[in-house]
């Protein structure tokens, strides 16, 4: 077996050199999800339920997480702010 096989996370061997945005989501708080960072070499966004004012979660909602997922890849140019501009608007989240 390559010895450069046995030095590498699981994650690096899943994601490789792709540089995709990644986008870790958990119902926990987002430092759970943060800890994979030092693994993935794309960009990364950590999404968790974070407390609030008075102790209640903030769960992740689908239409942010693809508002996540989109603006990264328009960062990274493979989507025109067209269709971000679009999303934002499909996904009724303009005034939120």
């Amino acid at each position: 077996m390559d010895s450069v096989w046995l030095v590498k996370s699981h994650i690096e061997r899943c994601f490789g050199k792709e540089d995709w945005p990644v986008i870790a989501v958990t119902d926990y708080n987002y430092l759970i999800a943060s800890q994979i960072k030092p693994f993935v070499t794309a960009k990364f966004t950590a999404i968790g339920s974070d407390p609030q004012i008075h102790g209640e979660a903030s769960y992740p909602q689908p239409e942010w997480i693809a508002l996540c997922a989109l603006k990264r890849l328009v960062e990274q140019q493979k989507l025109s702010t067209d269709i971000l501009e679009n999303a934002i608007h499909l996904l009724g989240i303009e005034n939120n």
